[in-house]
């Protein structure tokens, strides 16, 4: 089975694999596909993340394969990846618009062939049970923010942190009050809080004045 998945979305998740650890299950991307969509997961054991989107075709297939092995080969022009579930190879390239995911899919010889992809051997982490369905009761509300301000929020520290290693912390209160972020950055005696507004229901940011 041949299924075409955004190549944007294998560069995102691949920082989120281990990149060294004696458990090699998790230095690697769980490709799932599934009716109409494709699922990639990635995780270090500290970390978890899950890409889902939308492709064409109704098969099924489950593979784990080597994350920077993958990843490293894909050029940002890339604009899609075809995953080839029988032979186990990758094939990406720059769309033609007027060309159709079918055609793409079966048309072998006008793409730019990857990589002979890495099997990773092993159970990959039961990742559903880290993160609840949408539909299920959580003992929180959920707290929309601007992405950009997140950026920001990361910029602002790692400008002061430099080349050292920081941590943030987040305080989410509630879907109406701002979300807190910290960071104690020690080693330079400085602490940088930042505060964000959540989003509203309308899409509306609150301001503070």
């Amino acid at each position: 089975m041949r299924a075409t998945i955004n190549p944007k979305a294998v560069r995102a998740i691949a920082p989120w694999a281990s990149k060294n650890s004696p458990r090699r299950i998790i230095t690697a991307i769980k490709i799932e596909l599934i009716p109409g969509a494709y699922r990639l997961v990635a995780t270090d054991a500290y970390g978890l993340a899950v890409i889902e989107g939308k492709r064409q075709g109704n098969g099924e297939a489950s593979l784990t394969v080597d994350a920077s092995a993958l990843a490293d080969q894909l050029k940002e022009s890339d604009d899609y990846l075809i995953i080839d579930t029988e032979t186990m190879m990758a094939y990406a390239g720059k769309r033609n618009h007027a060309e159709s995911t079918e055609y793409l899919e079966q048309s072998k010889e006008y793409h730019r062939a990857i990589i002979k992809l890495r099997d990773v051997e092993g159970s990959f982490p039961e990742w559903q049970k880290l993160i609840p369905d949408e539909h299920e009761p959580t003992t929180t509300e959920a707290v929309a923010v601007n992405p950009k301000y997140l950026k920001k929020a990361c910029k602002l520290v790692s400008t002061i942190a430099g080349k050292q290693a920081y941590t943030m912390r987040i305080c989410l209160q509630s879907p109406t009050k701002p979300a807190l972020f910290w960071c104690d950055i020690k080693h330079l005696q400085t602490l940088a809080r930042m505060v964000v507004m959540p989003i509203r229901e309308n899409d509306s940011i609150p301001t503070y004045c």
